[in-house]
């Protein structure tokens, strides 16, 4: 394809492992590339979708060119540039496509934290219940269920689904590391009252948030 012939080695390494292309930050990278004007050529021989203003899903068809034309195996600097993109993401408040790229260089921790931060905005959208638990359930099982407010995100996601049998299964895990902190307290006041994460969400906040989906 002659369109990837002209494309910088850097890009060309990188473009398959994306599998959504956010043009503006491609075009910071990569010093203009890939031109707006060659991706609407592309859309017009039906190679890749624009889903919305600046967002562009390529075909697998067209990713398996890319993966033929790159025949080297690619080094480090696309996992550095896959965090670049995640950190990008964030600061345009894409935070489940920021997760989802985070996740995909193989930051759980990272990725723990920015679901943790954007709990409560992840949840505005009902409609992305399916796409929030699917994330979260690419985080390691032990990474997910040691961590009481990402167990509540995946029992209020699962609620939203339906999914009663899991709603349970978290929000158990979630009371159970809750309880596990009490032997860093001196009283269940104490306990209670305990910080649990960076938005100052409290023992007792998660507790009434747990009661109020086992209500449900």
């Amino acid at each position: 394809m002659e369109w990837i012939d002209h494309l910088f080695p850097e890009l060309k390494e990188i473009l398959p492992a994306l599998n959504s292309w956010w043009l503006p930050w491609l075009q910071i990278q990569f010093n203009g590339q890939p031109a707006r004007s060659e991706l609407i050529t592309l859309k017009e021989a039906g190679f890749i979708t624009e889903v919305q203003p600046g967002v562009w899903i390529p075909s697998s068809q067209l990713i398996r060119q890319l993966h033929s034309e790159n025949l080297s195996q690619p080094d480090g600097t696309v996992i550095t540039r896959i965090r670049a993109l995640a950190a990008w993401l964030a600061q345009q408040g894409e935070w489940l496509e920021s997760i989802r790229y985070t996740l995909k260089a193989g930051d759980f921790e990272n990725a723990a934290e920015l679901f943790e931060q954007n709990a409560e905005s992840l949840l505005q959208n009902p409609e992305e219940a399916l796409a929030v638990l699917f994330w979260l359930k690419e985080l390691p099982g032990i990474l997910l269920t040691s961590r009481p407010i990402l167990c509540w995100l995946a029992a209020t996601c699962s609620a939203q689904l339906g999914l009663a049998l899991q709603v349970k299964t978290f929000l158990d895990a979630a009371e159970n590391n809750l309880m596990s902190l009490t032997r860093f307290s001196r009283s269940q006041e104490q306990w209670r009252q305990m910080v649990i994460n960076e938005n100052g969400v409290t023992v007792a906040d998660l507790l009434e948030r747990i009661e109020g989906l086992r209500s449900k």
